[in-house]
């Protein structure tokens, strides 16, 4: 009787595991939107993809790792995607995919080859326009946090980035960046590259979080770092022309932090 039991439930598991394969394949197909330019809000095929991300992050905690996995590369090149879209419903729904995704295959190769694009990204809507999507990106950050080969940046995650808080932009940025040049010290050609496109940005609380993040890297980056210094300063200089008071001052906060490495001007 107990070896029957054993085989009907090996059986019924397997039929869960079969349906949630599917389930999880279909939402993520679902992601794969293009933005229809709809005036009024959201088009409908973004809001079918914002409906799966959603679906996707309540579900990412429940589902055996290997299903996770599957789907991982897709999923994170989908939500960087998203995280620049002009809707800040889809932006947090992209980062509670993120979110899940750390917390479940964090530490798997398949998430590590997409972990600093992420990061930085994260990093610069930390000052997101969207509130909700601030406080997305926040648990998302810790979620990250113990993947980052960083004791110092995990605890200021931890420390710092309260859901619920209020966190000083700056000041925290000021303090993050002398970790990650000593803790990721590979990458930071990358980040100031990368960071560098959101000078650009449509948003102007992201072009200001880029400048201070930027400027506060190059500061605290060594004298032998490679970093194209002068490139970076035609850029803010750039953004002390912005229309936005708040860039232009971010602007003129950060070109003296070049002065370090003027040598490299």
């Amino acid at each position: 009787m107990n070896e029957r039991n054993d085989i009907y439930k090996k059986h019924t598991c397997k039929l869960v595991t079969d349906k949630l394969t599917e389930i999880i394949s279909a939402l993520v197909g679902a992601t794969d939107q293009r933005d229809g330019g709809s005036v009024d809000g959201l088009s409908n095929e973004t809001q079918v993809a914002l409906e799966a991300l959603r679906g996707l992050a309540a579900l990412l905690p429940r589902l055996p790792k290997d299903t996770v996995v599957q789907h991982t590369p897709t999923l994170l090149i989908r939500i960087r995607l998203f995280s620049e879209r002009s809707s800040g419903e889809v932006r947090e729904a992209g980062l509670g995919v993120l979110r899940g995704l750390a917390a479940s295959v964090g530490g798997t190769e398949e998430f590590q080859e997409h972990l600093h694009l992420h990061l930085l990204a994260a990093l610069i809507h930390l000052a997101d326009p969207h509130p909700p999507t601030v406080v997305m990106c926040k648990s998302a950050l810790q979620a990250l946090g113990p993947h980052l080969s960083s004791e110092g940046m995990c605890s200021m995650f931890k420390t710092h980035l309260v859901p619920s808080g209020t966190l000083t932009y700056h000041q925290f940025i000021t303090d993050l960046t002398k970790y990650m040049v000593t803790d990721m010290k590979d990458h930071l050609g990358f980040f100031i590259q990368a960071g560098s496109s959101y000078f650009k940005s449509s948003e102007p609380s992201l072009r200001h979080a880029a400048a201070l993040l930027i400027g506060n890297l190059v500061y605290h980056c060594k004298g032998d770092e490679e970093i194209n210094v002068s490139s970076i300063s035609h850029g803010l200089m750039f953004l002390l022309r912005d229309p936005d008071a708040s860039v232009r001052t971010a602007a003129a906060i950060a070109i003296p932090l070049l002065f370090r490495h003027e040598e490299l001007l």
